[in-house]
C-alpha cells in the first residue's frame, strides 16, 4: 500500500506497539480506544471523469469481486457501522446536489490515462467554485494497467501541496481488489480525524488552535501543578483517553522519541524518574500527526470535550440538568470538594488566599475569570490585601451556581472536574444538586437549602450598598461600592452566615433599577425623564428567597419610596417574604413623610416592624442571620398571611365574649335583683380580654416557630427605628414632639442606662456581635418576664415612644460589653439563642433594681427642689441634695446652652460580677456641663417658654473603673 499524506510519507507502523497496521477488513477505525465518535453519519461522494471506475470501486466493495459490466450510476449504498458510511455514486445529474451534502469526497482518476491526471486540478477548482471545502481523497485507480508516463510523486504530490483539502492519495485496482477497503477507511478517517484543523502542512507545525487545546489538556493533567507530567499523571491521562494503562516501556519509548528532537521535552525528577514537559507533550502529538496517527490526537481531544472546530462542545460545557419548578441549584459536596482542592493547588504561597496572579494561573484553562465584569473580588470575602480567601472563593461559586448554574457547569469543564474526579465517568452535573421545590404559602417547615437569595431594595442613599459591605465584613465606606454587574443594574455580595445546624450562604443583590421609576427625594414618578411610561427592568423578584426593603430612618422621604414601589409593583403579592430594615440608626431619627409610619405599615401586613441597623456603628443586630431564618422559614414574613388574621380573630373573639358576658350578667342581675353588678361585669370582661391576649400570644408564637441560632426576639414585632442620638433632642425637635409620648410620670425621672467606663473616660461599645439581639419585648414576654417588661415600660422610656429600639440599642451597645454576663456564665438551655436572652434579662433586671434605689425626684423634692418653668436653681444646691442621698455628688448634664438640667450620672465601683456583685457609690468621673443657675423644667413644659426642653429627665447609672461610661445620644 502506497499512500501520500501531508508533506512526507505516512509510515505503516503503530508508534506505541511497533506492530504493523493490520490490513483493514472492516470500516471501523483502527483506533478502537476512541470513546467518542464525532459523527454518526458520513456521506462519501465518489466522483471523477467518466470511465475511471467509480462504480466498479463501490461494486467491488460490496461484492468483493470485479464485474465487467456495471450500472451507469448506483443508488446510494449504506454500510452500517458505528459511523454509518453512505456511499454516493454520481453522474452529471446529481453531482452538485450530492457534493453539497457530502462530508468527504473520493475523487477517482485513472493512472492509465494522462488526461485524467491533468483533469484533477479542474475538479478541485470546481469544488472550490461551488463552495465545497470538505476533505478529499485522491484515488488512482487501474494500477493493474501499465502507464509509464504516470508518477505518483511528480503528478500528485504538487497537487496535494497546492490544495490543502486533499488529505491523502490511494492507488487502487477495482479489477484486482487492491486497496478497496483502504480507500473508504481513509475516507472515513478524513472525516473523523481530519488533518486540516490540527496541522499546517506548509509550515510542518501544529496550528495555533490545536496547540492551544493540547496545552490546556497538559495543564489539566498536571495535577500537582509542577509543569511536568510524571508517570502517575501520564498514566491517568492514558486511562482517561484510551482506557488502558501506560507501561514503563511505553513511557520510556515516548520520552526517547521526543528527546531526540529537543532536550527541553523531558525533565528529570528528584527521584531520577523522567517526566514530560509541555513542549514534549505537544511535540509528541506533532509526531503522531506527521506519521498519520491522527486518530490518537483526535481521541485525546474528543475525550477532553473538543469538537472538530477545536472548540469545546456545547453538550460538554452545558450538559442537561433537570431543574424542577421552584427549585434552585447548589453545589453538591463533590462540587465544594473540587473547588476547595483547586483553590489549594493554586494557592502557591500558601497564605490562604488567591491573589491576582494565582487567579490568572487558575483560570488559564478557561476563557478567563467569569466575574471580571461583576466587580469581583469585591463581591465576596477577601483578606486585607484584597486576595480571595477560601471562604470567599466557595461563597462566590455558591452565588454563581444559584444565579447562573450553566456558568458553573462550564467552568467545571474548563477547570478539569472530570479529570480530577475520583469517580470513573463522572460528569460535571455530579458537582451540582437541585433543591426541593419551594412552596412559600404552604411551607411550614424549614426549606432544605444552603444558599439563599435576597434582593435589597430601597431609595437612593438608603444604605443598600453599606448593607452589602457589612455582609462581607468590609469596613464602612460611606457610599463605597461592591461588585456590579456589567449592566450596572445589580450589585452583588455573598458570604457564609452561621446558623443553627450549619453554615448557609446568603447572596444579596442590590437592585438599583428601581431608581428608574423613582423621582427625586424618594418619591416615585409615573414617567421616566424622557416622558415614557414607567417600565420595569427588574430581576424576576419572585426568584428571591427574601425581599429586604431598606430605608434611611434619618431621611424623612426615604420610606415613602418603598410604599410607592409596593403600590406600583405589588411587592405584597409576590408571595415572597419581606424584611424591612431601617438603616443609619446612628443618626437622628426623622418622622417619615408617609401616609403610614413604618412600624404601623409593617404591622398592617403582619410583618415584623423594621429592624434598626447602623453599619457605620457596627450595629447589625443579627440582621443577616434573621434574613437567612426568614428565607428558611418564609411563612413568618409573608405579607398578609394567617398571622395578621389571627390578630383580628383574637380581638373579635375577646370582644364578642366580653360583650356577651356583660349582656348575660346584666340580664341575670335584672332577673335576680342584683344591685351592684358593675364589678362583676368588669371582671368578666377583663378576663375575656386576658384570655384573648393569651390565645393571641400562643397563636403568634406557634406561627413564628422556633428561635433561630445566634439571636433571639423573633416572636413578636418590633417598634419603630431609633437612632443612637435620639434621646437628647435638639432645639428643632421639641416643637414637634408629642407632649404625652414616652415621658413617664410627672413625679419621676426616667432611666437612661447602665454601662461600663474606663478610668481615662473612654468606654468600649458593641463588644460582642454574637450577643446582639432585637425584638427585646417579645424575648421578655416569651421568657415570662411580664413584670420586668411592665417596669421597663414605666420608667425606661424613649422620648419619642420607641422604647423597643431604645432597649435594643442599650443592650447591643453596652450589654454586650459586660464580660461577666457572657452566655457561658448562664445555665444550660435547650433553646438555641436563649443564653443571650437570659443574659439580657439579668442585665435589665439589675439596672431596674439599681434605678429603684435612687428616686431622684424624691431626693430633690425633699430639699424643696421641684420642677418649674419660671424659677431657676443653683447647680450647687441640686448637687448637694443628691449628694446627701447618694453619698457622693453625681455628674449633672444640661442642654440648651447649659441652663436646663437634662441628666444625672451616678457613678459606682463594682465588686464582683454585675448580676450578683456590689455597686459601691463613688465620686463623679465626668465633669458637669451646666451653668451655675439652671432650670429644672416640668416634663411637659413647652419649649416656647425660656427655650425649655420638653425631653424626659434621665437617670444615668454610671459605673467607673471596670465598666463603660456614658451613652452618647
Amino acid at each position: 500500500m502506497i499512500v501520500i499524506g501531508l508533506s512526507n510519507w505516512i509510515t505503516s507502523f503503530d508508534l506505541s506497539s511497533k506492530e504493523r497496521i493490520p490490513r483493514i477488513s472492516s470500516f471501523s477505525s483502527p483506533s478502537t480506544h476512541s470513546s467518542t465518535s464525532l459523527m454518526k453519519e458520513i456521506r462519501c461522494v465518489v466522483c471523477g471523469d467518466q470511465g475511471v471506475g467509480k462504480t466498479s470501486i463501490i461494486v467491488n466493495l460490496i461484492k468483493t469481486d470485479f464485474i465487467e459490466v456495471v450500472d451507469h450510476c448506483l443508488p446510494e449504498v449504506v454500510v452500517e457501522l458505528d459511523n454509518n458510511l453512505h456511499l454516493i455514486d454520481t453522474s452529471t445529474l446529481n453531482l452538485e446536489r450530492e457534493l453539497k451534502k457530502s462530508n468527504v469526497i473520493c475523487l477517482v482518476y485513472s493512472v492509465a490515462d494522462p488526461n485524467n491526471h491533468e483533469n484533477i486540478q479542474n475538479w478541485l477548482l470546481y469544488f472550490k467554485s461551488i463552495g465545497i471545502n470538505n476533505p478529499i481523497i485522491l484515488i488512482g485507480n487501474k494500477i493493474d494497467l501499465d502507464c509509464p508516463s504516470y508518477s505518483l510523486h511528480s503528478d500528485i504530490t504538487p497537487i496535494m501541496k497546492q490544495f490543502k483539502q486533499v488529505e491523502s492519495c490511494v492507488e487502487s485496482s477495482a479489477k484486482l481488489s487492491i486497496n478497496i477497503n483502504e480507500i473508504f477507511y481513509f475516507a472515513q478517517r478524513a472525516v473523523l480525524y481530519p488533518t486540516a484543523p490540527l496541522y499546517d502542512s506548509r509550515l510542518h507545525t501544529l496550528k495555533p488552535a490545536s496547540a492551544a487545546a493540547l496545552s490546556r489538556i497538559f495543564k489539566l493533567c498536571d495535577s500537582n501543578k509542577d509543569g511536568l507530567l510524571d508517570y502517575t499523571e501520564l498514566n491517568a491521562f492514558q486511562m482517561k483517553c484510551f482506557n488502558s494503562p501506560l507501561s514503563d516501556g511505553d513511557l520510556r519509548d515516548i520520552t526517547q522519541l521526543v528527546s531526540q528532537h529537543s532536550p527541553q521535552t523531558i525533565s528529570t525528577l528528584p527521584d531520577n524518574s523522567i517526566a514530560l514537559t509541555q513542549l514534549g507533550f505537544i511535540l509528541l502529538h506533532t509526531i503522531f500527526i506527521q506519521r498519520g496517527r491522527l486518530e490518537t490526537t483526535w481521541s485525546v481531544l474528543t475525550n477532553f470535550g473538543y469538537a472538530q472546530d477545536l472548540r469545546l462542545k456545547e453538550d460538554f460545557l452545558y450538559p442537561d440538568l433537570h431543574i424542577p419548578p421552584n427549585s434552585s441549584v447548589e453545589l453538591s459536596p463533590q462540587g465544594y470538594s473540587f473547588f476547595t482542592e483547586i483553590f489549594e493547588k493554586f494557592d502557591v504561597d500558601k497564605d490562604g488566599a488567591l491573589c491576582e496572579s494565582e487567579l490568572e494561573e487558575l483560570f488559564a484553562t478557561s476563557p478567563g475569570n467569569p466575574w471580571l465584569n461583576n466587580g469581583f473580588p469585591d463581591t465576596t470575602l477577601t483578606d486585607e490585601k484584597g486576595a480571595v480567601t477560601l471562604q470567599g472563593w466557595l461563597a462566590q461559586w455558591s452565588m454563581t451556581t444559584l444565579l447562573d448554574h450553566k456558568t458553573t457547569l462550564a467552568y467545571l469543564a474548563y477547570l478539569g472536574y472530570e479529570m480530577a474526579s475520583a469517580h470513573e465517568n463522572a460528569t460535571t452535573t455530579s458537582a451540582l444538586k437541585t433543591t426541593p421545590p419551594r412552596r412559600r404559602s404552604g411551607d411550614r417547615g424549614a426549606l432544605q437549602r444552603n444558599v439563599f437569595l435576597a434582593y435589597i431594595i430601597g431609595a437612593p442613599n438608603a444604605g443598600k450598598t453599606s448593607l452589602l459591605r457589612a455582609l462581607l465584613n468590609k469596613p464602612f465606606a460611606g457610599g463605597g461600592s461592591v461588585g456590579s454587574s456589567s449592566g450596572g443594574s445589580v450589585l452583588n455580595a455573598v458570604n457564609a452566615v452561621e446558623m443553627e445546624g450549619g453554615e448557609k450562604y446568603l447572596v444579596a443583590q442590590e437592585v438599583v433599577d428601581f431608581a428608574d421609576v423613582a423621582g427625586g427625594s424618594g418619591s416615585v414618578s409615573g414617567k421616566h425623564a424622557k416622558g415614557k411610561p414607567a417600565t420595569t427592568h427588574l430581576p424576576h423578584l419572585h426568584k428571591a428567597d427574601v425581599l429586604v426593603l431598606a430605608y434611611d430612618c434619618s431621611d424623612a422621604t426615604s420610606f415613602a419610596h418603598l410604599t410607592h414601589l409596593n403600590s406600583i409593583h405589588n411587592l405584597d403579592g409576590l408571595d415572597t417574604p419581606c424584611v424591612y430594615v431601617a438603616t443609619k440608626s446612628d443618626l437622628d431619627l426623622a418622622q417619615q413623610r408617609s401616609d403610614v409610619q413604618p412600624d404601623v405599615y409593617c404591622r398592617r401586613r403582619a410583618l415584623n416592624v423594621p429592624i434598626a441597623v447602623s453599619v457605620q456603628a457596627g450595629e447589625t443586630a443579627g440582621l443577616f442571620q434573621y434574613i437567612c431564618s426568614v428565607a428558611s422559614t418564609p411563612l413568618q414574613a409573608l405579607p398578609r398571611q394567617r398571622r395578621g388574621r389571627n390578630v383580628v380573630n383574637a380581638l373579635s373573639i375577646a370582644l364578642t365574649l366580653g360583650a356577651g358576658s356583660i349582656g348575660i350578667l346584666a340580664f341575670l342581675a335584672r332577673v335576680y335583683g342584683w344591685r351592684s353588678p358593675t364589678s362583676l361585669l368588669l371582671s368578666t370582661y377583663r378576663g375575656a380580654l386576658l384570655w384573648a391576649r393569651s390565645w393571641l400570644t400562643h397563636t403568634h408564637t406557634r406561627t413564628k416557630g422556633k428561635l433561630p441560632s445566634g439571636f433571639a426576639g423573633q416572636l413578636q414585632q418590633r417598634g419603630a427605628p431609633i437612632a443612637r442620638g435620639q434621646l437628647l433632642c435638639g432645639e428643632e425637635r421639641a416643637t414637634t414632639a408629642n407632649p404625652i409620648l414616652g415621658l413617664g410620670h410627672e413625679d419621676m425621672w426616667t432611666l437612661h442606662g447602665l454601662w461600663p467606663d474606663r478610668c481615662d473616660g473612654s468606654y468600649p461599645q458593641f463588644c460582642d456581635n454574637s450577643m446582639q439581639l432585637h425584638n427585646i419585648t417579645s424575648s421578655l414576654l416569651a421568657a415570662g418576664e411580664t413584670d420586668l417588661y411592665q417596669a421597663m415600660s414605666t420608667v425606661w422610656l424613649d422620648n419619642r415612644g420607641h422604647n423597643e429600639h431604645f432597649w435594643q440599642h442599650e443592650w447591643n451597645k453596652h450589654g454586650s460589653c459586660y464580660s461577666t454576663l457572657k452566655p457561658a456564665c448562664q445555665a444550660d438551655s435547650s433553646e438555641s439563642g436563649s443564653e443571650n436572652v437570659d443574659t439580657m434579662i439579668d442585665y435589665f433586671s439589675r439596672i431596674l433594681n439599681t434605678y429603684n434605689r435612687f428616686p431622684t425626684y424624691e431626693f430633690l423634692a425633699n430639699r424643696g427642689i421641684t420642677p418649674s418653668s419660671t424659677h431657676t436653681y443653683k447647680l450647687a444646691d441640686i448637687k448637694h441634695a443628691l449628694k446627701e442621698a447618694f453619698g457622693y455628688a453625681p455628674t449633672i448634664k444640661c442642654d440648651g446652652g447649659g441652663n436646663k438640667v437634662h441628666e444625672v450620672w451616678y457613678s459606682f465601683n463594682l465588686e464582683g460580677p454585675l448580676v450578683s456583685g456590689t455597686l459601691l457609690p463613688r465620686e463623679q468621673v465626668s465633669a458637669d456641663s451646666c451653668s451655675q443657675d439652671v432650670y429644672y423644667l416640668p416634663k411637659h413644659q413647652s419649649r416656647n417658654k425660656h427655650s425649655a426642653s420638653a425631653i424626659p429627665l434621665l437617670l444615668i447609672l454610671h459605673t467607673s473603673a471596670l465598666f463603660l461610661a456614658q451613652f452618647q445620644p
